[in-house]
């Protein structure tokens, strides 16, 4: 003769499932949200490359004198809503702020030139970069917003135009948040961002 459960063996029963979920699916749904931005940090980065791939074969190889004539013709080549110079870069960014690794708030409109990128004196090909003309941003007809800076020391003819001639910090889902660099933010061609130094007021005797 079959033994029934218990009301009281099934209510713990379903206890133990409800503790093991409750265990395992944030798990499971923070995993699924990383694969899903990687991917997406993949799809819009092999899209911004190609973009400038196009524009290197087919400009004749310019240099641009700032990162805003850069933009400009790259608009040419890879799908720009809009454009934005470095006095109006909220207006191609859905938040007013970057949130750095460490947590901190990085007001965007501090961002004004290329020297709040983490980079080295030299570009991947040993030349001399200049990333310190002003910075551009854009948004994407997909609503991918793109931080930029042009290298003006960029050699136009070098073969290698993405890894030489360009910085960038992208976002690739919007106002959803967090918007913090090394989740949602992902920099391109850069180790991360230069907190300003802090102004010091002098205070009169």
């Amino acid at each position: 003769m079959k033994k029934a459960f218990t009301v009281a063996e099934l209510m713990i029963t379903l206890g133990v499932i409800g503790v093991l979920a409750a265990l395992v699916i944030p798990t499971l749904y923070q995993n699924f949200n990383k694969s899903l931005l990687k991917r997406t940090q993949d799809i819009q980065q092999r899209k911004i490359s190609q973009g400038i791939t196009m524009l290197s074969v087919r400009s004749a190889r310019l240099s641009y004198p700032t990162t805003l004539a850069f933009v400009k013709d790259l608009q040419n080549y890879t799908q720009i809503l809009k454009y934005c110079d470095n006095n109006h870069l909220v207006d191609c960014w859905p938040t007013g702020s970057i949130t750095l690794t460490d947590g901190e708030e990085f007001p965007l409109y501090k961002a004004k030139d290329g020297n709040i990128f983490m980079m080295g004196k030299l570009d991947p090909e040993g030349n001399v970069a200049q990333y310190a003309s002003d910075n551009a941003a854009f948004v994407t007809n997909n609503g991918v917003s793109v931080l930029i800076n042009y290298n003006t020391k960029c050699n136009p003819n070098t073969n290698n135009w993405n890894r030489t001639c360009y910085v960038a910090l992208v976002d690739g889902n919007g106002p959803k948040g967090p918007n913090k660099i090394g989740e949602d933010l992902f920099l391109i061609n850069a180790r991360g961002f230069v907190k300003p130094a802090p102004m010091l007021v002098r205070i009169a005797d």
